[in-house]
């Protein structure tokens, strides 16, 4: 694929990527139902259903150059602590989305869909 002058930009539900993983590896709907438990008690299924986060970042960038890269979660969120030093390390944006309560069930897709929005307004990617 001849990725030229093609400009990406990549928006992560991160907290939806790390429940699908889980999920993935450990069974459909586990992931509340060990939350539900205690997620600290989990940590062998948590370590199972590791997201590969260069996997990500590198696949977009098969399709051009990278020139901005959010992901969106709660980033206080045990589950989710572990990946903040990988993710600053590929030049990953962290949006701080806070708990379910506060945003509802689509807080991630909103506010990820209006920071989309603005950015493809203002300029080419």
């Amino acid at each position: 694929m001849d990725t030229g002058d093609t400009r990406v930009a990549v928006y992560l539900d991160f907290d939806n990527i790390v429940i699908s993983r889980y999920d993935q590896v450990n069974g459909r709907n586990s992931f509340q139902r060990d939350k539900a438990k205690g997620l600290a008690k989990q940590a062998e299924k948590l370590a199972r259903a590791t997201v590969d986060v260069g996997a990500i970042i590198d696949f977009a960038s098969s399709f051009g150059t990278l020139v901005l890269t959010r992901a969106y979660a709660d980033w206080s969120a045990e589950v989710n602590t572990g990946y903040r030093e990988q993710l600053v390390g590929r030049a990953v944006d962290l949006v701080q989305l806070f708990p379910a309560a506060a945003y509802g069930k689509n807080g991630a897709d909103i506010r990820l869909a209006v920071d989309a929005s603005r950015t493809c307004s203002g300029c080419r990617i």
